[in-house]
């Protein structure tokens, strides 16, 4: 076995992880939605806000679904040195850390958001650890 297959493999697997790991957090997250139903039958969400909080929580884990389900799909495509499977999976974790150190620096307390950042990072390594690999195959 060539130590490239090795190093795509180590891609591949983050990109198992992770996906798997957003899919459980969705399920987590959907599960959760009783806590937005009842800030606003508290009044913590006011009435005028609460078709919007809903909507955004169940798009958030629909989104967190489907990018779940994305990364296992480009696992595969990863793991034979795709240059588009690694854009986008780069692009997917850029986004999750982005999210994450944004939203963290808004709001210092709620460290379940640092979560995201490494979900990136489980990601973002390992892609560019071996990002000459995708680059250099298509030279050889």
């Amino acid at each position: 076995m060539s130590n490239r297959t090795t190093e795509s493999k180590a891609v591949s697997r983050s990109a198992i992880i992770t996906g798997i790991l957003l899919i459980v957090t969705s399920a987590i997250h959907a599960l959760d939605i009783n806590d937005t139903v009842i800030a606003v039958k508290t009044g913590d969400i006011a009435q005028s806000h609460a078709a919007s909080a809903i909507s955004v929580w169940i798009f958030s884990g629909i989104a967190m679904l489907l990018i779940g389900i994305w990364l296992l799909f480009l696992a595969k495509d990863l793991r034979s040195l795709q240059r588009r499977a690694w854009w986008q999976a780069l692009f997917i974790a850029l986004g999750l850390a982005g999210f994450s150190l944004g939203s963290w620096l808004q709001f210092p307390k709620a460290f379940h958001l640092l979560y995201f950042l490494l979900l990136a990072l489980l990601l973002l390594v390992p892609l560019l650890m071996n990002s000459k690999k995708f680059f250099r195959k298509n030279l050889l």
